[in-house]
């Protein structure tokens, strides 16, 4: 219960992050809209993937998941496994007039992870971790977490130290969780950033550290992190009140005092 509490008020947080697909086999930004429409209507898998892209993001298109959905889906029945986890994407969440289904997602994650995808390992991972369409079972978590940290996603890897730090799953080990909150941070993710600045700050797994912890809840609210500015704040607000107290308890000044005599 300490520990959880301790974790809380540093707000050391686990996060999960959806990766951007990347190479294609054509560059669709150069290529008109009616012409990517066309090739995904003839069966182009990546101009599929382009097209439920546009509409899940609404570029050059109103937005539309459930429009998304359905090119994801046909470019999903052509076995491409960034349509089937963008496609798990849209109905963890739903929106719009696409239904919310977290049983689908995990479906959908499971089919994407088992064929390698990172970002797929850690959704699922997360699935299992939280209970979001499976039953809750923290040694799944860990062991696509780990899948997906071998691969050297960052986001996983921040997951499974989280998990390491509170020993859900696994056997509470804070070298192992600062190890793998290092190993996200070399990629500058702010979030494991966050949570090493907090093992600094508290000495856990780690040399206490004050100024190690502040320049690292500084690079992450420097990423945009909300929690690492609270962080900041909170070690600034805290030694403010510290230098109130020691003032309010040094001594008062002696006067300065003047020696007579009683000779002109």
């Amino acid at each position: 219960m300490l520990v959880k509490s301790i974790l809380a008020s540093l707000g050391l947080a686990l996060l999960v992050a959806v990766p951007v697909a990347e190479a294609q086999a054509q560059n669709n930004n150069s290529v008109k809209f009616s012409t990517i429409v066309k090739r995904a209507k003839a069966g182009n898998v990546q101009a599929q993937l382009a097209l439920g892209k546009a509409y899940e993001e609404g570029k050059n298109v109103k937005r539309d998941l459930l429009a998304a959905a359905n090119w994801y889906k046909r470019a999903l029945r052509q076995g491409d496994v960034e349509a089937t986890f963008r496609l798990a994407r849209l109905v963890h969440n739903g929106g719009g007039k696409l239904a919310k289904s977290p049983e689908l997602a995990a479906q959908l994650y499971r089919r994407a992870a088992q064929q390698g995808h990172s970002g797929a390992q850690n959704w699922l991972g997360f699935s299992y971790q939280f209970g979001f369409g499976l039953t809750r079972d923290y040694a799944r978590a860990v062991n696509w977490y780990r899948k997906a940290a071998e691969q050297g996603y960052p986001p996983a890897q921040n997951n499974l130290g989280m998990l390491y730090l509170s020993g859900k799953g696994v056997s509470r080990d804070l070298l192992k969780a600062a190890q793998l909150f290092r190993a996200a941070v070399k990629k500058r993710y702010s979030w494991a950033e966050n949570n090493l600045g907090g093992l600094y700050e508290m000495g856990w797994g780690v040399r206490r550290n004050s100024k190690r912890a502040k320049d690292l809840y500084r690079s992450a609210a420097a990423s945009g992190n909300a929690q690492a500015k609270k962080n900041l704040k909170r070690l600034a607000d805290a030694q403010a009140e510290e230098a109130k107290a020691a003032q309010a308890a040094a001594p008062a000044d002696e006067p300065k005092r003047v020696k007579i005599t009683i000779e002109d």
